[in-house]
């Protein structure tokens, strides 16, 4: 299974391209996803090139998110940065770019989610020319100040609008109402799946190393893998807990543990 799974750079949240493709290896994988912003700040072309040197596969982007959606004279600028990465993940053979869509423009939802549908559509007409599934992340709603998804059936309003797929992340969905409807019916729709989990402390999520935390991740892994998720299972773990420890070992654990959990045969 050591072939499907990633580390994402988030888990490295202080490294920079070099660093962060060293510390993947050290936590046992040979591939990962990558923000957008930590290539561009290398160099696009070095960056590539320093990717394939490493032998490192890149399973995904974390793309852009229009962070002022209501002014549409950002919107240029922003669709050229998800032109740039499109462009990245085909040179590297990455299977998605997901992001999320940015807050309310507005407190009318249906106009926001029109204004996103005109901003993202030429994007998403380039990411199915060069081959590059385009997602989008639903988040819980204590991250409504960069999403205004958060659940399965507002991303199928999205894939009816745009033709958006899903970075299918645990940590964000494992409790919605339509999960199991979901990998019944779209699991095509699914670019990435990502893996985290979490406690509360204060009545806040904390993220904390998966399988340490309250999400039912192997009944979760399971379901996924017995729908006939094909895909990468992606490591996303950032924050204190992850910090104290070291961020390299705590992702090195993290890979120990989604190994054992998606082994054929293992109680779920």
């Amino acid at each position: 299974m050591s072939n499907q799974l990633s580390v994402s750079g988030l888990c490295f949240p202080d490294f920079d391209l070099a660093r962060t493709l060293d510390a993947v290896q050290e936590a046992g994988v040979s591939a990962t996803t990558l923000q957008t912003a930590v290539v561009r700040e290398f160099g696009w072309d070095k960056g590539i090139e320093q990717i394939k040197a490493s032998g490192i596969a890149v399973a995904g982007f974390v793309g852009p998110f229009p962070k002022d959606l209501g002014n549409r004279e950002s919107w240029q600028a922003a669709r050229t940065d998800y032109i740039e990465t499109l462009d990245a993940a085909a040179s590297l053979g990455s299977q998605a770019v997901y992001s999320v869509t940015g807050p309310l423009v507005t407190e009318s939802r249906d106009d926001s989610v029109a204004m996103f549908g005109d901003f993202i559509a030429p994007v998403a007409a380039y990411a199915a020319s060069v081959g590059v599934q385009l997602a989008v992340e639903p988040t819980i709603r204590e991250y409504a100040w960069v999403s205004f998804v958060h659940t399965l059936d507002e991303v199928l309003e999205l894939n009816r609008q745009s033709g958006l797929g899903v970075c299918f992340d645990l940590y964000h969905v494992w409790d919605d109402p339509m999960f199991d409807d979901f990998l019944s019916h779209h699991l095509d729709l699914i670019g990435l799946v990502q893996v985290g989990d979490t406690v509360l402390e204060e009545g806040k999520p904390v993220k904390v190393v998966p399988g340490e935390g309250t999400i039912p991740l192997d009944a979760l892994l399971g379901k996924v893998a017995a729908a006939g998720y094909q895909g990468v299972f992606d490591i996303e773990q950032f924050g204190p807990r992850m910090e104290t420890e070291g961020t390299v070992e705590a992702a090195r654990r993290a890979v120990k543990y989604i190994e054992k959990a998606t082994t054929p045969g293992h109680p779920v």
